[in-house]
């Protein structure tokens, strides 16, 4: 996973207004894990102090997704 830091250059360079985070499990699992919840909640966290809010976070997994937002794991701005 790239950086809180990497994220944000990126999102600043193309414009961007808000933003999703989509990534997938090597096993094909889609729940969240830890670590997913922790960096959920540190990326909204700088969302939220550069203006750019991110949208959801969702796991795709081998059958289906998760969505962390669906399934209110995290406060996100609406």
């Amino acid at each position: 996973m790239c950086g809180v830091r990497e994220i944000f250059v990126r999102l600043l360079l193309s414009g961007a207004a808000q933003f999703v985070m989509i990534h997938n499990h090597p096993s094909g699992d889609d729940s969240p894990s830890s670590m997913d919840c922790q960096a959920t909640q540190r990326l909204i966290e700088a969302g939220k102090l550069m203006g750019i809010p991110m949208v959801d976070s969702i796991i795709i997994g081998d059958v289906g997704h998760f969505s962390i937002r669906e399934e209110g794991m995290a406060r996100f701005e609406d």
